[in-house]
């Protein structure tokens, strides 16, 4: 656009530039020029404006042409809608009566002559030629994101789909080999054969399962994004802080954990509970699985706006078999929510570190 308006001034100040005898003729047409081009550098946030000034230096300098052409150009470019369209054309035609206005006025010669048709026919042409380009690159911007919400929507459709195939492969794999523990243990459970100790087990092993039965479906339900369960039901609601108390009792089982809290967990949005109790239910299997009978640690405070959840336990130098990628998982989970999550080894023990906006989800 810069060039184009440069140029087109330009074509017309320099040869009056010659005439400093004529003072007069010089300021007429060079002050309106400059005018025209420099406001050009406030189309953006006042473009009626513009384009007022504009089309008001054009009846009296024809320098003036390059701010036309310029802002007519930028506003066809921002095209909102059709009664954007009627005004830019309005604006179109009152540049041009403005030419013609300024060709008849008693300056330079006050005469209508050849050089006065071809003036005027290099003007439309130019004011055309602006307004073209400027719908030109508005149609070529449209069709551009046009192409790109049609490309989103396929990426989201056949990430809907492979979702669906996931969660299809997991029911018929993953909870088939749950179930098949269920009622294993189940059966074991009801032996009367079996020590005190073989017992305790096999009902700890009966309870986990059916509760990993229960949050398989309902990731199930979340990967196939239709609506949840079967009409008439309601699906289980996701667990949250207020299930923390389960969660521990579980974990104290197997492991001494010590447990701190200096917030009202009560007191945080939905999300932002689920999702700490999430990580904290990553971190403490993350813990079993290093250092498996070693005591823990938990924490949860507060640090500003954010809540900070931290989990410690003796760093046994194991990386294990997952490849930490209940780890990734967790620093994944706490960027989606703004926050950030990291590792450390502190004085022999290793410290998980999660940090998220305690507003986040309200």
């Amino acid at each position: 656009m810069w060039l184009p308006a440069a140029l087109a001034t330009a074509f017309y100040a320099l040869p009056v530039v010659r005439s400093l005898d004529r003072p007069l003729l010089v300021a007429l047409v060079l002050v309106p020029g400059l005018l025209s081009l420099g406001v050009l550098t406030r189309r953006h946030t006042a473009p009626r404006l513009v384009s007022a000034v504009a089309v008001g230096c054009l009846l009296v300098s024809p320098a003036a042409l390059g701010g036309v052409i310029g802002i007519i150009a930028s506003r066809a470019r921002r095209l909102r809608d059709r009664r954007h369209l009627v005004e830019i054309v309005g604006w179109t035609l009152a540049a041009v009566v403005a030419k013609v206005i300024q060709l008849v006025l008693p300056y330079p010669g006050g005469e209508w002559t050849s050089a006065s048709s071809v003036d005027l026919t290099m003007t439309v042409s130019a004011i055309g030629f602006a307004l073209f380009t400027g719908l030109l690159s508005r149609a070529r911007t449209d069709s551009v994101d046009a192409a790109q919400r049609a490309e989103q929507s396929r990426a989201a459709e056949i990430r809907l789909e492979e979702r669906a195939r996931i969660a299809r492969e997991m029911h018929d794999v993953v909870a088939h080999r749950i179930s098949l523990v269920a009622m294993v243990s189940g059966a074991l459970v009801h032996r009367d054969d079996l020590p005190d100790d073989a017992q305790e087990a096999a009902t700890i092993i009966r309870t986990n399962s059916r509760l990993a039965l229960d949050e398989l479906r309902a990731v199930l339900r979340d990967l196939r994004d239709d609506g949840g369960s079967p009409t008439g039901t309601t699906a289980a609601p996701q667990p949250d802080l207020a299930q923390l108390p389960v969660l521990l009792a579980e974990v104290r089982e197997v492991t001494d954990v010590n447990y701190t809290c200096e917030i009202d967990t009560a007191a945080l949005p939905p999300t932002a509970s689920r999702q700490l109790y999430r990580i904290l239910q990553e971190g403490l299997t993350n813990a079993r699985k290093h250092a498996p009978a070693q005591p823990v640690s938990v924490r949860i405070t507060r640090s500003g706006g954010d809540v900070v959840l931290e989990v410690r336990n003796p760093f046994t130098g194991e990386v294990g078999e997952s490849g930490g990628y209940g780890l990734v998982g967790i620093q994944e989970r706490a960027r989606l929510l703004g926050g950030h999550a990291r590792v450390d080894v502190i004085d022999s023990r290793f410290v998980l570190t999660a940090t998220i906006p305690a507003k986040v989800g309200s």
